[in-house]
């Protein structure tokens, strides 16, 4: 039996609540917390980012993500 994952809208509480407590999120930290791949982790942030919750600091693999 499979067990399924977090669905999108606990995962982007999870990585607001993880900047909450921390200041900043990486792409590493946010897949090893909602248990998705690197890739996943990449377009999760992306979304946060365009919806204007999360601005980026930096570009690319080493980029991290603030609350506004």
């Amino acid at each position: 039996m499979r067990q399924m994952g977090f669905d999108a809208i606990q995962q982007e509480r999870m990585v607001l609540n993880f900047i909450d407590t921390h200041g900043i999120v990486k792409r590493e930290d946010a897949a090893d917390l909602c248990h998705i791949s690197l890739f996943q982790a990449t377009r999760l942030l992306k979304c946060l980012k365009y919806k204007g919750r999360l601005p980026p600091a930096g570009q690319g693999k080493g980029a991290r993500y603030e609350r506004s």
